[in-house]
């Protein structure tokens, strides 16, 4: 009961941005919205510039872990018609290794897809779209395609199967039509375009889910972990200075939470965070 009091005041210290406030560029709120199939099947088809016959849910929020020590893969709307496997996200802070990350997303929805028994040939063709508010690769640009070309010799195609396409809902947007500049802008701006039918209806459905207790509920949860996680990591990152101090400079444990100013309950968790360390084995 105590820790759960934390968590809230934590909350109603203004961490967590409220879920009344939640746009559709909102990492939760495009999930929510998202599990629509009509607004999800419109948006690839947007994005993608042709029609999609049918689309139907696999799994949202789907975990993978391939084999163990696999990481593990949260895809935020995963679903695909005959053809193609699509993984959709919201990005809405820079990151690093996008690139990657993209990369590794993909080879998760292979594994998923190819299951056992099942020859290479039936692996699906796999979309990886990012949808970001900050530009991936800094080249201004609203649209980075990238597909596997033969280096060598241009007009071969490999036949690979994989896209994975980075939207920045920022940049030039000379090449896009009117309706995706529409929807970008949306992202961006949260502005809706009179006649725009696809943006009214995924804006109606945010106003809708915001009022949605049982979405209100789901996201407390994830806001409470989201802290639980943020604290973890911090405790780790302080453990890991006090434990350099004491190693590589010979301080104590009180000389080198002093130094670092570390006191009260951070303190203790601290010690525990480095006893806790100090009883795992040696890795070579």
């Amino acid at each position: 009961m105590e820790e759960n009091t934390r968590k809230e005041k934590r909350l109603r210290n203004g961490r967590i941005k409220p879920y009344e406030e939640l746009t559709f560029a909102d990492d939760f709120m495009f999930k929510r919205v998202m599990m629509h199939e009509d607004i999800c099947r419109q948006v690839l088809e947007r994005i993608l510039g042709k029609r999609i016959r049918t689309i139907r849910f696999h799994e949202t929020e789907k975990s993978m872990k391939n084999s163990p020590p696999g990481k593990g893969v949260r895809l935020d709307v995963y679903r695909w018609n005959d053809d193609t496997a699509y993984d959709i996200e919201m990005q809405t802070s820079a990151m690093g290794a996008i690139g990657l990350r993209a990369r590794y997303y993909q080879s998760a929805m292979d594994m998923d897809s190819l299951e056992s028994g099942k020859s290479y040939e039936e692996l699906k063709e796999g979309v990886v779209i990012f949808i970001c508010l900050k530009d991936p690769f800094d080249r201004r640009l609203a649209r980075y395609t990238f597909r596997e070309t033969c280096q060598e010799v241009a007009d071969l195609d490999p036949k690979i199967g994989t896209s994975k396409i980075f939207l920045f809902a920022g940049g030039n947007m000379d090449h896009e039509s009117m309706e995706m500049k529409q929807f970008l802008d949306y992202v961006r701006n949260h502005v809706v375009p009179a006649g725009d039918a696809l943006i009214r209806k995924i804006d109606d459905t945010v106003v809708f889910e915001r009022q949605d207790t049982r979405g209100k509920e789901a996201y407390r949860m994830f806001s409470l972990a989201l802290e639980d996680a943020k604290k973890e990591a911090k405790e780790e990152e302080r453990a890991d200075n006090v434990s350099y101090l004491m190693k590589k400079h010979g301080m104590t444990f009180e000389e080198a939470t002093a130094f670092l100013g570390i006191q009260g309950e951070d303190k203790e968790n601290c010690r525990a965070v480095i006893e806790e360390q100090e009883k795992q084995p040696e890795t070579a």
